[in-house]
């Protein structure tokens, strides 16, 4: 273009040099507002960090509409979907082999590049073929030794990315086994315990044990003994309790093509602790007593205390299990010999609410198919201003606890 240029200006074609003129005004213009909003990222990296070490709701609240306003998470998403319509032109492999060697050259520059990469992976990593088998054990290793004090930020997205691998995982049976798989779920179980990375470290599990339910099997009691340290939480009780309703549906996948008799064991260990508080919060509510959700603010030491104090908070944790698990026609095993504690577990929960004559099925609990145990969806009819439970009946998906 330089050759072409000094050409039109020898022989001075304006025709030529206007379009030139049109070209670099443009380029320049397109270039200058990128160089700008460059600029300014140490600016918001730093306030960031001020605004997450002060945990102060009242000054958080004078940045939130300049946050709300924002278009950074809409940019990335339209990236994310540009990245997916057009990395099939370079090539899926070929892109994570070129972000992988972005990784290796800045391991010791500036957090920002790598988490750029490590994104853009995260992006497309759904697209790499079973078939590859150098790069992505390459990447998971990357991603374990990634040092203690590094960015939150940059963590954050390498949790997301273990949790966009599982149909890679799924289709790769053998580095389910210890040697691959064990590594990364402990590395999640570190990270979901932290207030910073709960939400995409138990998305992430949720997601491998979905996939990956029988290689996981072993860390059960890893993480269904999470649970009592995420609502011991000082804050963010909502994000704490999806958390914890993720955990649940990760053990919950496990049980599936287990025998009958383990199934039951296993479910009557998530069951029986939330049916347990359960009953002894109906106890604890007066007959006559609304039971709407307290209001609490997020960020309050108690809020997920708050919360708890909702009977539908138990129902839903019940139903979050139960709709993780197969129905027994599905299931390798004969279930003739749970029918039983089935039954007691059906009972049980009936005979809860029945006794205390409460408004827990009122309307903001959301009562269908998916939200209550299968075996016990049934009619519910209003009588006396209050939501009872008119008919429940055994159906096909019996499950026994």
């Amino acid at each position: 273009m330089a050759e072409s240029f000094s050409m039109a200006v020898a022989s001075d074609d304006y025709d030529k040099l206007h379009g030139y003129a049109r070209v670099f005004s443009e380029l320049n213009e397109a270039l200058l507002e990128c160089m700008l909003i460059e600029m300014t990222f140490n600016i918001w990296y730093r306030l960031s960090e001020h605004l997450y070490e002060r945990n102060d709701d009242e000054l958080n609240a004078k940045f939130r509409p300049y946050i709300e306003s924002d278009d950074f998470v809409e940019f990335r998403m339209q990236v994310s979907d540009t990245l997916r319509d057009v990395v099939f032109i370079v090539g899926t492999d070929r892109c994570v082999q070129s972000m992988l060697s972005i990784l290796q050259t800045v391991s010791s520059g500036s957090w920002d590049e790598s988490e750029a990469a490590l994104y853009i992976i995260s992006v497309i990593v759904h697209n790499v073929l079973p078939s590859e088998t150098t790069l992505v054990p390459l990447l998971v290793q990357a991603v374990l030794n990634m040092p203690l004090n590094s960015h939150p930020i940059l963590i954050h997205t390498s949790v997301k990315l273990l949790g966009n691998l599982i149909d890679w995982l799924f289709d790769n049976s053998e580095y389910q086994g210890s040697f691959n798989l064990e590594p990364c779920i402990n590395w999640l179980l570190d990270k979901v315990q932290k207030p910073e990375y709960v939400r995409v470290a138990s998305e992430a599990l949720n997601s491998i044990c979905e996939k990956c339910e029988n290689s996981c099997l072993k860390h059960f009691d890893g993480l269904f003994g999470v649970i009592p340290l995420l609502e011991s939480g000082q804050s963010r009780g909502q994000q704490l309790e999806n958390s914890i309703l993720a955990l649940l549906q990760a053990c919950a996948s496990m049980l599936n093509g287990l025998p009958g008799d383990e199934i039951a064991s296993r479910l009557r260990r998530l069951v029986e602790p939330q049916l347990s508080r359960l009953a002894a919060l109906l106890k604890s509510i007066p007959n006559d007593q609304n039971n709407e959700a307290q209001q609490s603010k997020e960020n309050a030491s108690d809020s997920w205390a708050s919360i708890s104090s909702d009977p539908a908070l138990w129902v839903d944790r019940i139903a979050a299990i139960f709709r993780y698990i197969q129905p027994w026609t599905n299931q390798p095993c004969n279930p003739k010999n749970c029918v039983k504690n089935g039954k007691k577990f059906k009972n049980f929960l009936l005979s809860s609410i029945a006794a205390n004559n409460t408004t827990l099925l009122k309307s903001q609990v959301r009562f269908h198919r998916w939200h209550i145990p299968h075996f016990l969806y049934g009619r519910f009819i209003r009588y006396g201003g209050k939501l009872v439970l008119a008919h429940a009946r055994e159906s096909r998906v019996l499950l026994a606890c």
